[in-house]
C-alpha cells in the first residue's frame, strides 16, 4: 500500500492540537499570578480551549462571529482566542492602554458583539462608549460585583454553559486576527491576517532565527499588535517553545530577571527602556569606576586583567537585565538608535530586526556600555515606552 502523508497543520488551531500530539506535558504557558508562576502544559492549554469553544458556542458564537480582546497578557485572553478561532471566528485585539479618547474611537468604529476585557478599568470604557454588545466577558471580578448589566459574564460563570462541539472546516485563507487602529486623521483602519500567512510567516521567521522548542519567550505587552501575532504568537504554535506571562507591566522587568528568557521581542521603545534601566546600574562619569571601567574596555584585546573585567561587566549587565540566557532579540518597527544598538552589541547581544525584506542583524560596537549609553543616552533621555494608537505601524 502506498504510504499516506500526514496532513500538515493549516490552521492555528490545528497547530495547537499537533504541539498535543508532539509533546503533550511539556510545559507551553506560564503566567505569574500572586508572584507564583502558573504553568499549563500543552494537553492543559487543548482541554481548556476546547471548554472556551464549547460555551461561547451554547451562547451564540459562531464562524461568522469575532471577539473583541481588551486586555494585557494572560491566560484567559490567549485562550479565548485559541478558542474563537477553533470556533471558524476572528479575534480583535486592542491595546487596554490606549489612551481614553483613542478606547472610545476604536469600540464605536468596531462595535463589537463579543468582548472579552481584562477587568473593571475595561467594563467602565465599554459602558461609556455606550455599545451594546451580545456578551462582555470579563477575568478580574474585583469592584464589579454591583454591575447589573445582563450581558456582562465572568470567565468561569462562561464555562458552566456548553453543547457539543460543532464540527468546523477553517481554511488556510480564512481571518485569524484583525487589528485596528487610527489614521493621522482619526479614521478608522484596519489590517486582517490569515491563518496561512500567520503560519507561513512563522516557519520563515523560524528558519531565519533558529527558533527550537526550547525557547523561553517573554510576552509583557497586550496582544494588540499584528507583531505579536506575527512574530510571537504564531511561531509559539508552530515551534512549540515556552511562552512567559510577567505578573503585570509593574513587575515585568524583575520577572525577566528570574526568568531569563531566550527570546524576546519588542519595539526600539523596548529596547530603549531596558538600555535605560543599565543606564542607572553604570559608574558615573569622573568616579574611579568609570575610570577602571573604561580602562578595560580601552585595553580589552591586548591586557588579559582587561579582558577577564569587560566579561565581567557583560556578564552583571546581562544577568541584570535578565538576559542572562538571552540567545534571540527580535525588533519590530523602526530600528534602534545608534547608542541603543551599540550598547547591545557590546554586551554580546545582536537585535535582530524584523523589516519588510526579512531578519537584519545590528552591527557589533566596539565601544563599552559605559561610553555607548552615557556619552550618547543622558544627552537624549527618551521618555516610558510609548503607545501608538496604530497598532498596524508597531
Amino acid at each position: 500500500m502506498p504510504e499516506i502523508t500526514p496532513k500538515l497543520p493549516q490552521t492555528l488551531p490545528e497547530l495547537l492540537r499537533n504541539q498535543v500530539i508532539l509533546r503533550p506535558r511539556h510545559v507551553a504557558l506560564r503566567h505569574k499570578r500572586l508572584g507564583i508562576w502558573q504553568e499549563w502544559t500543552w494537553q492543559d492549554l487543548l482541554n481548556q480551549t476546547q471548554r472556551y469553544a464549547s460555551a461561547l458556542a451554547s451562547l451564540g458564537f459562531s464562524a461568522d462571529s469575532s471577539l473583541l480582546l481588551l486586555s494585557r497578557p494572560r491566560v484567559e485572553a490567549l485562550l479565548l482566542a485559541l478558542a474563537v478561532q477553533s470556533l471558524g471566528g476572528t479575534v480583535q485585539p486592542l491595546d487596554p492602554d490606549l489612551t481614553h479618547d483613542e478606547l472610545q474611537v476604536l469600540l464605536k468604529g468596531i462595535n463589537p458583539k463579543f468582548i472579552f476585557s481584562e477587568g473593571q478599568a475595561e467594563v467602565d470604557q465599554l459602558i461609556e462608549s455606550q455599545i451594546s454588545p451580545q456578551l462582555i466577558l470579563y477575568a478580574n471580578s474585583r469592584g464589579l460585583s454591583h454591575y447589573k448589566l445582563p450581558s456582562l459574564l465572568s470567565v468561569d460563570q462562561l464555562l458552566t454553559s456548553y453543547v457539543e462541539l460543532p464540527s468546523v472546516q477553517i481554511k488556510p485563507e480564512a481571518f485569524a486576527f484583525v487589528f485596528y487602529g487610527l489614521d493621522s486623521e482619526g479614521s478608522l483602519i484596519h489590517q486582517k491576517l490569515s491563518h496561512q500567512r500567520l503560519i507561513n510567516e512563522a516557519k520563515h521567521l523560524i528558519e531565519q532565527t533558529g527558533l527550537t522548542h526550547k525557547e523561553d519567550a517573554l510576552a509583557a505587552r497586550a496582544f494588540a499588535t499584528a507583531g505579536q501575532a506575527r512574530y510571537l504568537v504564531a511561531p509559539w504554535l508552530v515551534a512549540g517553545f515556552r511562552l512567559n506571562f510577567p505578573e503585570n507591566l509593574a513587575t515585568r522587568d524583575n520577572d525577566r530577571r528570574e526568568l531569563s528568557p531566550s527570546l524576546v521581542l519588542g519595539t526600539n521603545a523596548t529596547f530603549a527602556r531596558v538600555a535605560h534601566l543599565a543606564e542607572q546600574k553604570l559608574p558615573t562619569t569622573g568616579t574611579l569606576a568609570y575610570r577602571i571601567y573604561t580602562w578595560a574596555w580601552n585595553q580589552e584585546t591586548h591586557n588579559p586583567l582587561a579582558w577577564i573585567l569587560t566579561r565581567l561587566i557583560r556578564r552583571v549587565l546581562r544577568e541584570n537585565l535578565g538576559f542572562a540566557r538571552l540567545r534571540t532579540a527580535l525588533l519590530i518597527g523602526e530600528p534602534l538608535a545608534k547608542a541603543h544598538a551599540d550598547f547591545y552589541a557590546s554586551l554580546g547581544i545582536r537585535i535582530k530586526r524584523l523589516a519588510a525584506t526579512g531578519v537584519t542583524q545590528s552591527h557589533p560596537a566596539q565601544t563599552s556600555p559605559v561610553q555607548t549609553l552615557q556619552s550618547e543616552l543622558q544627552k537624549n533621555k527618551q521618555q516610558s515606552e510609548p503607545n501608538p494608537s496604530n497598532p498596524l505601524l508597531r
